[in-house]
């Protein structure tokens, strides 16, 4: 992953600021993404910290919808389908793109819940 980051930072893209999303989210992340700054001499001008509630992780995992086929993207609640579970561009069907075996148990999620940032 750090790789990927790396590869991007140094894109002309990023030249006038850039989000990571996500990401560190281990301490060796953190380490490594810290490096790279270093290297490329830039410094980070803010830190975000969203938190959530944990309904809200699993409303907004549990919403996802995905077409196989064209590989666009919906949510139940955010950005819906016009016909429940068909896809817009193809008219394929929409499936859930979190399934209750991929979906953290209750440990797990209040684990995640319960980081603090880095």
């Amino acid at each position: 992953m750090i790789g990927l980051v790396r590869d991007k930072l140094g894109d002309p893209s990023c030249g006038n600021g850039f989000v990571l999303d996500g990401f560190p989210r281990t301490v060796p992340q953190a380490e490594e993404l810290a490096k790279v700054l270093v290297e490329r001499h830039i410094s980070l001008d803010c830190v975000i910290n969203f938190q959530v509630s944990r309904e809200d992780v699993l409303r907004r995992l549990t919403g996802r919808r995905s077409c196989q086929k064209c590989q666009a993207t919906f949510h139940l609640d955010f950005s819906p389908s016009k016909v429940s579970e068909i896809c817009d561009r193809c008219g394929a069907h929409l499936f859930s793109a979190a399934t209750i075996n991929e979906m953290p148990s209750k440990p797990a999620c209040e684990s995640m819940m319960n980081r603090r940032p880095l």
